[in-house]
């Protein structure tokens, strides 16, 4: 859908196009929402104008379109998790032995085509906030989580980076295919003691900038985050950390997230799922005949099934001069052409038509919004073009 700002580019290219269609004599509608139903494909040799996929550029002028089949990128199903390790599980660890059984067991048990990764939260090990100069109470509370008393004075308290999103960057264990990473995740998951508090956002931005760079490099993987969570943030330690800070971390990345509340006492975790364009999973071992194996599996089948549009940009394109072109049958001997716009990010699609980049530094992909994704699936006949504006030579 064309913001307000886009409307006049919008209505300068139907103008445009309408002229060179009627010279033709072939019949065109231009709605609201940017659809064209055209009679014929638009001539290869007709004067052309695009917008540059610049997200918001001006409109530029080209010599021609180049046209690529779009591939999907459809193979492989990578998941981060990041769990909560912290004393948010029962002080007993029940809680906690179900989830790593369960979760190694599925890891044991799945035949699925799948990637996993793992970290954990809070960081447990030093780190050097020693950085901070001994009395910056603000700099002590965001990398140590220090609080400061009435005076601004910090107060004594374990001096590591819990609060620092670069402690979780790292993750405990790479992603890699189960058959070779399950062994050295279960081994993982079975050295930790849970401890300390929930350090939630920052633990899911350092998560979301490894899974993003990660991307990057894998350019053939769709890769999403799951946070397992046994409680709500402490919003004393890492401040600010409430839910609706966390979900403002999620809906700030590309990278889809979705949550598990494991035995979860607290506020709901929704928001934090709805923002990173996920699913909230609720996960409670207590009850019986719950199997945690399987609750995993049926999240993984769940994620698998979901729509998904992610798209190779190719090769040595010029991403400030892409556009996408949906085509599909049309009643009579016609086809519908869709050009959904470009949006700057993930939330900006905002329940609407549309496409981004995967990260706006160094893109790596092209991902159409939800519900442009739905426009796509509902079509079996439906195409993907990605075309390339070429400029006029000099």
């Amino acid at each position: 859908m064309s913001s307000p700002a886009e409307t006049p580019r919008y209505a300068r290219r139907c103008a445009t196009t309408a002229l060179i269609l009627v010279a033709l004599g072939v019949e065109l509608g231009c709605g609201a929402s940017g659809e064209q139903v055209l009679g014929t494909i638009r001539p290869d040799d007709a004067p052309i104008r695009a917008d540059g996929g610049g997200g918001g550029n001006d409109a530029v002028a080209c010599s021609s379109l180049l046209s690529f089949e779009a591939r999907k990128i459809t193979s492989n199903l990578d998941i981060y998790f990041t769990i909560d390790r912290s004393g948010s599980f029962d002080p007993t660890g029940d809680s906690w032995d179900r989830l790593v059984s369960g979760l190694t067991q599925f890891l044991h048990d799945t035949a699925a085509s799948l990637a996993v990764g793992i970290g954990y939260f809070p960081v447990t090990t030093p780190d050097a906030c020693n950085r901070c100069d001994p009395r910056d109470c603000g700099c002590l509370m965001a990398q140590c989580g220090c609080s400061c008393d009435q005076r601004g004075d910090p107060r004594p308290c374990p001096r590591v980076a819990q609060c620092d999103p670069a402690s979780y960057d790292t993750p405990d264990v790479d992603i890699g295919p189960i058959p070779q990473n399950a062994g050295s995740v279960a081994t993982s998951l079975f050295a930790q003691t849970p401890s300390g508090p929930t350090t939630v956002r920052p633990a899911l931005r350092g998560a979301l900038d490894y899974v993003a760079n990660y991307t990057a490099a894998h350019p053939n993987d769709r890769v999403v985050t799951v946070l397992v969570a046994g409680g709500p943030p402490d919003t004393d330690i890492c401040q600010p950390d409430t839910i609706s800070v966390c979900a403002d971390v999620a809906g700030s990345a590309n990278t889809q997230t979705h949550v598990v509340a494991f035995d979860y006492f607290g506020p709901s975790l929704d928001p934090v799922a709805q923002r990173g364009g996920g699913r909230l999973f609720v996960f409670d071992s207590r009850r019986q005949g719950q199997d945690v194996a399987m609750q995993f599996s049926d999240l993984v089948g769940a994620i698998s099934a979901e729509s998904h549009c992610e798209y190779e940009i190719p090769s040595g394109a010029d991403t400030n001069r892409i556009t996408i072109q949906i085509t599909s049958p049309a009643s009579g001997s016609g086809s519908m052409i869709f050009e959904p716009a470009q949006v700057k990010s993930r939330e900006a699609c905002n329940g609407g038509q549309g496409w981004y980049f995967d990260r706006s530094d160094r893109p790596t992909r092209i991902i159409a919004c939800d519900e442009t994704c739905l426009k796509i699936d509902r079509t079996p006949q439906a195409t993907v073009q990605i075309k390339i504006c070429a400029p006029p030579p000099p």
